[in-house]
């Protein structure tokens, strides 16, 4: 490490989306577990803020929306550390051009080579680590070599499960969420299948939640499973914001989603959580499962490299689904 002094204030660089956000908090608990004076800031996307406010190893807040227009000056001034997460080459330039003393990226990206002072030679695409443990590779400048296992990440992420007013009565029944869509960023089950396990699942005993945006609200609607017509079917779709989505997730049962940020919203809050992925890699559990003391994942068939199986997820039987769910130790 060419910054040889203990790291006091600490830039935590992450601008991407919900999932990647939420498997890097476990980073921030080892940090401070390994530096506890240390002031850790985490920079990320507008979106990705109601995510952040509930970890507690969060000490402040950079919006890169906002931060991208501060001058090099204000960022000297706040930091001696910080840690290129999600490679992002403004960003790499800004903490150059600042003269953070300890600069920490991969050496994959060939921007780095310019403008960090300490580059990791790991590749995250053909690990066989989970997308928390490979985060952690980025520590080893400052000394955490540890690779920790799934387990004792699962301690380290600092979620604060509050639970706050909803904008809509939960009900008296197994509350449990459905999060079918996913923005196009995952590969999705068939709709008709949660459609045939909410069939299933009996009406007197739970209560079924459907969560996304307007957009697939909308989308759900088109694909004309006639989920949303179910009595025991709720759909909040392009009603609520991530805050409140948060809150409601807090607050529910369970969850049942393909690899999205909802998902790792659920593992993380402690709910009974279950994924849905295809065997294909990168996209496939190893690499992404939640995390949660509650979270399971179902796949079906190898994990390959090969695209051709990415709707191996379709064989993914509703029999499973709702052995699940119905195993979950829910008392009401």
């Amino acid at each position: 490490m060419s910054y040889k002094k203990t790291p006091k204030r600490i830039l935590i660089s992450r601008t991407d989306n919900l999932g990647d956000v939420i498997l890097t908090l476990p980073m921030l608990g080892v940090l401070k577990n390994h530096f506890p004076q240390a002031e850790l800031t985490f920079l990320g996307k507008k979106y990705t803020q109601p995510i952040l406010k509930q970890c507690q190893h969060v000490d402040q807040i950079f919006l890169w929306e906002e931060s991208q227009h501060l001058s090099a000056q204000v960022w000297q001034q706040n930091f001696d550390t910080i840690l290129h997460v999600f490679p992002h080459p403004a960003i790499a330039q800004l903490a150059k051009q600042a003269n953070i003393p300890c600069r920490i990226g991969s050496a994959h990206r060939a921007f780095h080579w310019w403008t960090c002072t300490d580059k990791l030679f790991f590749s995250r695409k053909k690990s066989e680590l989970h997308e928390a443990q490979l985060n952690l590779k980025l520590l080893a400048p400052l000394g955490i070599t540890k690779v920790y296992s799934l387990r004792e990440l699962i301690s380290f992420s600092g979620w604060k499960k509050e639970k706050k007013e909803l904008p809509i009565p939960l009900s008296s029944k197994k509350n449990i969420v459905f999060h079918p869509k996913s923005k196009g960023s995952a590969i999705e089950w068939p709709l008709k299948r949660y459609y045939e396990v909410a069939q299933q699942l009996p009406s007197q005993e739970f209560q079924i939640y459907l969560t996304g945006t307007k957009a697939e609200q909308e989308l759900m609607e088109q694909e004309g499973t006639h989920l949303m017509n179910l009595p025991h079917v709720t759909s909040v779709a392009g009603k609520l914001t991530l805050s409140e989505l948060i809150h409601l997730i807090h607050q529910v049962d369970g969850l049942v989603a393909c690899s999205t940020g909802p998902l790792h919203i659920a593992a993380v809050a402690g709910i009974h959580t279950l994924g849905l992925y295809p065997p294909v890699r990168p996209m496939h559990p190893t690499r992404w499962a939640p995390l949660g003391e509650k979270a399971i994942y179902l796949m079906k068939g190898e994990e390959t490299w090969n695209p051709k199986q990415l709707r191996a997820i379709d064989d993914i039987h509703v029999h499973e689904v709702l052995t699940h769910i119905q195993q979950w130790n829910i008392k009401k």
